[in-house]
């Protein structure tokens, strides 16, 4: 006898959009697989939508954090404001910050609670400067590499105006300048003092 077959399984109809009939595109079987879902674009936002696809890394890269400077130099030395008058101007000598720490005589000028330095009187172009508010005036003995009489340094942490005595700031340095005589020195200590902590208005 031959080959008992088992009965055709009915076709179960499928509903559209409106709950009407729709009938099956896979030749009366019932089981196919649902459509795919449409691929995002790669990209930032997936074509446009301001956010990566769910499961894709986003094509945008990850920023670094800016490195933390507490002055600035050469070409990104602070503005200075032409119409501010200035509070000192004088020579003075800086010690560099290269491993050397040679001795270098800069002009500074110190208005609006900032102190720049040039390489001459001319005062064309800021070769560097950094905001008072927060940092601590402090003078020093006089030390063998020290030029004149004495020096005095300004150390300390800006952060919005607030002292933070332990100067942990990354970035940070320390500035050691020296004076030709002691009373440009005493003048510029009185005027760096002010300028490192304002009277509130």
């Amino acid at each position: 006898p031959p080959p008992l077959r088992s009965p055709p399984r009915p076709v179960r109809p499928r509903l559209g959009e409106n709950g009407a009939s729709v009938p099956a595109d896979n030749g009366g079987i019932d089981g196919a697989r649902p459509p795919p879902c449409p691929r995002r674009s790669r990209g930032v936002g997936g074509g446009g939508s301001g956010a990566p696809a769910l499961g894709e890394a986003s094509a945008q890269p990850c920023r670094a954090v800016p490195r933390v400077h507490a002055f600035g130099k050469g070409g990104q030395a602070l503005r200075r404001d032409p119409r501010a008058p200035p509070a000192m101007r004088g020579w003075l000598r800086k010690q560099d910050s290269s491993g050397l720490r040679l001795w270098k005589r800069r002009w500074f000028v110190l208005v609006d609670l900032c102190l720049y330095y040039y390489r001459d009187s001319s005062e064309q172009r800021v070769r560097g400067g950094l905001p008072l508010p927060g940092y601590e005036i402090r003078v020093l003995p006089p030390a063998p590499r020290a030029p004149g009489r004495g020096a005095y340094r300004g150390s300390g942490s800006l952060h919005h105006g607030h002292p933070r005595p332990q100067a942990e700031h990354p970035g940070m340095r320390t500035y050691c300048l020296g004076a030709e005589t002691p009373e440009e020195l005493n003048a510029w200590v009185c005027a760096l003092r002010r300028g490192a902590s304002p009277l509130p208005r």
